[in-house]
């Protein structure tokens, strides 16, 4: 995204507006309000309404500031200036009312997915209505169809320089509001990192009243979660899944993830997972999280395969891995997992209520408490793909003859067998010393 400054007069308050400075770009989008005489400002609200000097709209989303008075200093003369942060930047020809406005399709755009969605790799003989390529389609989904478009744009003006992005675009049933418009980009911006590892950045949303008129552009500064060192996109090899290797069963899991994400209990479930699934520590506050995840699934995630439903977290994990039991059968062999859930279960209950400490030992060392983690949250996510339909077959493939298992259900694969051993291996050594301890004990009594 190249870098964008905007001129214009910003409404901080209730009173009168003040000069200030937007700029737009990649690592630091932020906001720069000048005045004359004035040594502070006051942030009455999080949204910030402007107008820019070329008569475009400008309005802020969740604005903040280190301090409820907006810390200034000294530039020229007898002006101050103050900087304003903030998660989304809307630029339109009319003022942005959240509260109001429906639309009726929607496009946006994420960093270092051209990879991902293969666009170089596909010849594509679809265009959509404004003539860009379409990679994939999932057709008829509760929101509507959801299309992968490949856009080529011309770098510094020089043919020589060509930079391919890939645009997702929801075309809506029915018009929708604002909030519905984040929800689905939120949906599928974690779904997609999931396919991937890593929480790829949101680099902008543009929502449309028609299709011929773009209403307004959204700019995303939401922080990137995860690892980095993926930024300018992941290993080919490593995706779950993308519409260059599977393009029918990449549009089926979409239309089936959006169907299911719409239930209350599970979306919260599935928050909960992921930010799990995106942080980069093992520590117990994870653990813990992703236990509740199970605990928040909806009821109907939650039967066994007789019908009846449990609460039991451990009843509800092992109900859950049934389903991938059965669903990786063809490609991998799992060995003493009812163990690990066991204790990936008594970890939890450790750190909660301080039971099982004949084991803390265990639970407190960090390579057994990243296995016990790390199974939870491949048992959560790689259900819950299954669940959407989602096809293992050709990610083994890649995953088989790959050098470069970076996704955590890969490596998790990779060091199950051998990680799931060494806790054995430890859980015998502790019960056998405990024995010999109680033995001593009763002898000496």
């Amino acid at each position: 995204m190249k870098e964008e400054r905007h001129y214009g007069k910003f409404y901080l308050d209730t009173f009168s507006p003040v000069p200030g400075r937007l700029v737009l770009n990649h690592d630091s989008s932020h906001l720069i309000i000048w005045d004359c005489g004035k040594k502070y400002f006051t942030l009455w609200k999080r949204t910030v309404y402007g107008l820019t000097s070329h008569g475009q709209y400008v309005t802020l989303l969740d604005c903040s500031t280190p301090r409820s008075m907006l810390g200034v200093e000294h530039v020229h003369g007898d002006y101050f200036e103050a900087k304003v942060d903030f998660k989304f930047a809307i630029l339109g020809e009319e003022k942005f009312v959240e509260q109001n406005e429906e639309f009726i399709a929607a496009r946006f755009c994420f960093e270092g997915l051209t990879n991902f969605f293969g666009l170089s790799a596909h010849d594509c003989t679809e265009l959509s209505d404004d003539g860009y390529p379409v990679v994939s389609r999932s057709s008829n989904t509760v929101y509507g169809d959801i299309s992968i478009l490949s856009r080529r744009t011309n770098l510094s003006g020089s043919w020589f320089r060509i930079d391919e992005e890939a645009l997702v675009e929801v075309a809506f049933t029915r018009k929708e509001f604002a909030d519905n418009v984040w929800k689905i980009v939120r949906d599928l911006h974690y779904l997609f990192g999931l396919f991937i590892r890593n929480l790829p950045k949101l680099l902008y949303v543009r929502i449309f009243k028609e299709f011929d008129d773009e209403y307004t552009r959204i700019y995303s500064v939401e922080e990137r979660k995860g690892d980095d060192s993926i930024k300018d996109g992941p290993p080919v090899d490593d995706f779950l899944a993308s519409p260059e290797f599977c393009p029918n069963n990449f549009a089926e899991v979409i239309k089936e993830w959006i169907s299911k994400i719409q239930d209350t209990e599970r979306n919260t479930a599935v928050l909960m997972f992921f930010d799990c699934f995106f942080s980069s520590k093992f520590t117990p506050e994870r653990h813990i999280k992703i236990c509740s995840a199970f605990n928040h699934l909806p009821e109907c995630d939650r039967k066994y395969t007789s019908g009846k439903t449990t609460s039991n977290l451990k009843h509800i994990v092992q109900n859950r891995f049934e389903m991938i039991s059965k669903g990786l059968e063809h490609y991998y062999e799992f060995e003493e997992m009812e163990i690990v859930i066991e204790f990936a279960v008594k970890c939890r209950n450790f750190y909660v209520h301080g039971q099982n400490r004949m084991y803390s030992n265990i639970f407190m060392e960090v390579e057994f408490r990243q296995h016990l983690t790390s199974t939870l949250e491949f048992i959560f996510g790689m259900s819950l793909l299954l669940e959407c339909g989602w096809n293992p077959q050709d990610w083994f493939k890649r995953f088989q003859s790959s050098f470069t298992q970076r996704h955590p259900f890969s490596s998790y694969l990779v060091r199950c067998f051998s990680s799931t051993c060494s806790l054995i291996n430890r859980r015998q050594i502790i019960e056998r010393d405990s024995e010999v301890a109680a033995d001593k004990k009763s002898t000496h009594n």
